[in-house]
């Protein structure tokens, strides 16, 4: 089942399709049968319950209990990933930060998501303090996003634009940010989007 919205305002239009699947490695699956033609072509990968598969990482305090590890098969996929659309397309995102050690380990996702991107080749392709509900608050980290999705478009003017999350019944609006990100390159660059979402449900 493929769920498609548009957005649009004056002057806008934007297509957002979101794909359910049962994994990540499902996700690239599809992803590898897709044909792109010469669209550029980015994809945002989130970490909780997509690379990071135990829910216990989700859990304040209980969070402490697990040591977060990224599975084989999961690794062999990203890996996949990152080679079917190059190094400059595939970037880690997450609302996470290095320095909340308290009620969740942050610290030790975001170095076992660092250690996945070094396996990969990858450099500077995670993005942190993302506020993904409210986007607008973390401008300066939404900027630096843009500035990576720009060097994969080019001089073109359109773009697809991946994503792979987990379903979560916290952020029910999922297509907020993607959004967000496509109306700021369409603003700002006269980019087109097309956003399709590979939601993960378990």
């Amino acid at each position: 089942m493929v769920i498609e919205e548009e957005y649009s305002e004056p002057g806008e239009r934007l297509s957002y399709s979101e794909i359910p699947v049962s994994s990540f490695t499902e996700a690239v699956e599809h992803i590898k049968r897709e044909d792109f033609g010469d669209l550029p072509v980015f994809c945002l990968v989130d970490i909780d319950g997509t690379l990071i598969v135990n829910p216990l990482v989700k859990l304040p305090i209980l969070s402490h209990l697990t040591k977060p590890t990224i599975e084989e098969d999961v690794e062999a996929s990203f890996l996949e990933l990152v080679s079917l659309l190059g190094e400059g397309n595939v970037t880690l995102i997450t609302n996470r930060n290095e320095w909340e050690k308290f009620l969740w380990n942050s610290d030790e996702v975001l170095a076992a998501s660092t250690l996945l991107l070094q396996k990969a080749g990858l450099k500077d392709s995670l993005v942190t303090t993302l506020n993904r509900q409210i986007p607008g608050l973390s401008r300066k980290r939404c900027d630096t996003l843009l500035s990576k999705i720009h060097l994969s478009v080019g001089e073109s003017n359109r773009l697809r634009l991946l994503a792979v999350e987990d379903h979560s019944f916290i952020s029910p609006n999922r297509n907020h940010f993607l959004e967000y990100i496509a109306k700021r390159l369409l603003r700002d660059s006269g980019v087109d989007v097309e956003i399709t979402n590979y939601v993960i449900r378990s």
